[in-house]
């Protein structure tokens, strides 16, 4: 089975919404992930009553910072609507455990994390065992459906596990202190203050409400969630703002438990604002690729990944000279991707300067090159006008049916080897 972090990815129901509301535009994307996120936070509101403030924990929810990355990336759709079919099921435990099995089933397979939630209010209420059949029915029938499939899970990220108190310690700590918000957490560069502010939160959250179930139930779901993301967290060092997402409905849970309503009217309607302006100005990052990773030098915190995904943002926006940079800025902060040596040479190739690609690739490995490798440096040299030297590492690709390398090695071989030799000079004869 494939390892790495999207070996486990299986989620057809939210695949399957992404791809029919794709085909109309990426704002009706958003503005479904707006209307699920905007019912999670009714449901939560309807679902907390009894508790001492109900409404804060609904505010709170739909209006946190951490959720700006759910509302504005496409691909966090499988969040929002795993969390909403999980609270659905939970609003509607007295329609029968059929119509549970089936949301759950849904959410189950929109995300994984839309199990934890009616495991929360189950052992917040009591009535746990009112859920097991249909917990368990859901449960059972996606872990069955997941073999069948022949979806794996990559065990890769077992041996990054001493990376794991930071990955769990920043997570909920963003809670607290979510800024500066950027598309890359990259663990390799963590910030300790924050790291630290999250297990402080994580005792807070036990003690303050260690007299009330349903706070506690909503803490447990803020330690357990970034603990269910840690596989894919740790196997690709990143961690989303999309996988704190479940543990601000804990938050809320929490909150609504805990805090009596104080203040004024008019201090909530500041606070509400507030949010808003947030989430308006965060939407803006999420307008263009350029637009995400254009902050990595800032936010990124000298993160390799950050400087990566810029490059790569770069290349396909034409910025050849640019993306060179980036990627060279990938490399000194010291956690490049594989990829990166090779692709600052392809950007030199492409922003017309070979001979700078020559240098820098005559400064790297030199053996076990990749096929894609090698059509570069012949590009490099044919762009120098070395024609023979070219030919010589095409040659090196040559198969009985084409050559191997990249989409485009086919062409350009043909207009290199259908290229008349230049003819030998007179003083680059040598006497035998």
């Amino acid at each position: 089975m494939a390892e790495g972090p999207g070996s486990a990815y299986f989620r057809p129901v939210a695949l399957t919404l992404l791809a029919l509301f794709g085909r109309i535009g990426p704002w009706a994307i958003h503005l479904l992930a707006l209307v699920l996120h905007a019912l999670s936070a009714a449901i939560i509101v309807r679902e907390c009553r009894g508790l001492r403030w109900p409404l804060l924990g609904g505010l709170v929810f739909a209006l946190h910072p951490l959720g700006s990355e759910v509302l504005g990336w496409c691909s966090a759709l499988p969040d929002a609507l795993a969390i909403c079919l999980g609270l659905l099921a939970v609003r509607f435990r007295s329609r029968g455990a059929l119509l549970t099995f089936g949301l759950l089933l849904l959410g189950g397979f929109s995300k994984e994390t839309a199990l934890l939630v009616p495991l929360m209010f189950a052992l917040g209420r009591g009535d746990w065992r009112q859920w097991a059949r249909p917990w368990l029915g859901a449960l059972g029938t996606i872990v069955a459906v997941r073999f069948l499939a022949g979806v794996g899970m990559g065990s890769a990220w077992t041996s990054k596990l001493s990376l794991a108190p930071t990955a769990l310690g920043w997570a909920t700590g963003a809670l607290v202190w979510p800024f500066p918000q950027h598309a890359v957490r990259d663990l390799h560069v963590a910030p300790l203050s924050i790291t630290v502010v999250g297990f402080v939160l994580m005792l807070v959250l036990l003690v303050v409400g260690r007299h009330s179930k349903m706070a506690l139930a909503g803490a447990g779901l803020v330690l357990v969630a970034p603990a269910v993301a840690l596989p894919v967290a740790l196997d690709g060092y990143l961690l989303g703002e999309r996988y704190s997402y479940p543990a601000l409905l804990g938050l809320g849970v929490w909150l609504s438990a805990v805090v009596r309503p104080f203040g004024r009217s008019w201090m909530m309607w500041v606070c509400i604002v507030a949010g808003l302006s947030v989430h308006a100005q965060q939407s803006q990052r999420f307008r263009t690729n350029l637009s995400l990773f254009s902050s990595a030098e800032v936010d990124g915190r000298g993160s390799s990944y950050a400087w990566h995904l810029l490059g790569f943002s770069q290349m396909q926006d034409g910025d050849y000279g640019g993306a060179a940079v980036s990627f060279s800025e990938a490399i000194e902060a010291g956690n490049p991707y594989p990829t990166d040596r090779l692709l600052r040479m392809q950007a030199l190739v492409l922003d017309e300067r070979p001979a700078e690609a020559l240098k820098w690739a005559s400064e790297g490995p030199s053996d076990g090159l990749t096929a894609e490798d090698i059509a570069w440096r012949a590009r490099a040299h044919w762009a120098l006008g070395d024609q023979q030297q070219a030919r010589s590492l095409l040659t090196m690709l040559r198969q009985p049916n084409g050559f191997d390398g990249p989409s485009w090695i086919y062409g350009f071989a043909n207009q290199v080897f259908r290229t008349p030799e230049p003819p030998i000079k007179r003083d680059e004869l040598t006497t035998p």
